[in-house]
């Protein structure tokens, strides 16, 4: 988890931390095959989860690992132990690794793979007539459900001069989503997603000082799937640039760290495609073109220290602001969606959510105790969030 400042280089979206997941690159230094093999159980779903993996570095520093794993979860039961119905899911992954690292290089191509089905939960689910739950060790997809899969690309390079890192990331990301209400082989909500993504910079330490330049940015391209039923948001393009600078400096029992990040995005959406023709689908303000563009610039800051009181007690503050742009649905959607039982209508006049927060956190450690405290306060400006309008659609049996 990071939190403060160092928060920026994952985006100005992440208003309140950020949750960084690593590889475990433990076959970079084994000249011998390596590997991993198990397999974990979840009583409340009656959930199996198996994965191994193996990985070797060869003669010339090359190495080469891969990752598969695979779970499969009836329906949950809660804590009065009723069944949840249609809660279940299973999902399968498959990872390829290969690079090779030198003495000041070092590099990594990684191939993923994911697919998924996820049960979706009615709003009748707890209403014992409407329950969608079956036997109890049921693990058969059954109406309605999702079905993700996911395809991703990553490049990753470190090159290292004395006290400074160059670095360099590349990433491309297809996603495919369907939402399968009414027939299995029908598909109700269809959207590939392709995104690509770049992060790229310097870190050096000059004097007592310790810098991190980089710019980061992603283009996303999104398209409804033609043999779709209903659509609720338009095709649509985003590109996103940013320029973020972190500084970080220790001196004596004190830690400080700031950072400074400015965000630009355009959001185009296009409604001009056959299918969003045929469906009658309508942009705000229905454009002649079929056409709509907004950009979102701004600001996000933060500055933080942690002191060490003591051997046993450190304490840490943290102020910051931050901002994150409407998405695609929420400017543009205006449509059905049956795994809601709501048509749900966007905004393309909403601005952007500006957050001012702050954090103040104390950790004991002494012998076999660790102990901490932590207070955090927010506020929110122009918080984006679902409101009835009290209109329906009879003919759809859905609230708007």
């Amino acid at each position: 988890m990071i939190k403060g400042p160092a928060s920026v280089l994952y985006g100005s979206g992440a208003l309140g931390g950020v949750l960084v997941l690593k590889d475990d690159d433990y076959y970079v230094d084994s000249n011998h095959l390596t590997g991993k093999f198990g397999s974990s159980y979840n009583h409340v779903s009656r959930g199996i989860r198996t994965f191994a993996s193996a990985g070797k570095q060869l003669e010339n520093k090359l190495f080469l690992a891969a990752d598969a794993a695979y779970e499969n979860h009836a329906d949950y039961a809660d804590g009065n132990d009723r069944v949840i119905g249609n809660s279940r899911f299973n999902t399968s992954t498959l990872r390829l690794h290969t690079g090779f690292t030198k003495e000041n290089f070092q590099n990594k191509l990684s191939f993923t793979f994911n697919t998924q089905n996820l049960g979706i939960i009615i709003d009748e689910e707890m209403k014992d007539e409407q329950s969608l739950a079956t036997k109890r060790n049921d693990r058969d997809m059954q109406l309605p459900y999702q079905k993700v899969s996911d395809y991703l690309l990553s490049y990753d390079q470190n090159s290292f001069h004395g006290k400074t890192e160059i670095f360099l990331h590349i990433s491309h990301h297809l996603n495919l989503r369907k939402e399968i209400e009414e027939q299995y082989r029908q598909t109700d909500l269809g959207l590939n997603q392709n995104h690509t993504f770049y992060n790229t910079g310097i870190r050096t330490h000059l004097g007592t000082i310790k810098h991190n330049l980089g710019l980061q940015g992603s283009f996303i391209k999104s398209r409804n799937m033609e043999n779709a039923q209903e659509f609720l948001i338009p095709d649509a393009k985003v590109n996103e640039h940013a320029l973020y600078y972190l500084a970080s400096l220790k001196k004596g029992p004190l830690f400080f760290q700031g950072a400074l990040r400015y965000d630009y995005r355009r959001v185009t959406a296009n409604a001009g495609s056959k299918n969003l023709l045929d469906a009658n689908f309508i942009l705000p303000g229905d454009p002649e073109n079929r056409k709509l563009s907004r950009e979102f610039t701004g600001f996000t800051g933060s500055l933080g220290v942690t002191g060490k009181i003591n051997s046993e007690s450190t304490l840490k503050v943290n102020i910051s602001t931050g901002f994150r742009a409407p998405d695609i649905a929420e400017l543009f959607s205006n449509g059905p969606h049956p795994g809601t039982s709501r048509f749900e209508m966007g905004n393309d006049n909403f601005d952007r959510e500006q957050s001012l927060q702050a954090d103040i956190s104390y950790s004991y450690r002494k012998d076999r105790f660790t102990g901490t405290a932590s207070a955090f306060a927010s506020r929110l400006r122009n918080f984006i969030f679902f409101a009835p309008t009290g209109e329906n659609r009879p003919e759809d049996n859905l609230e708007i």
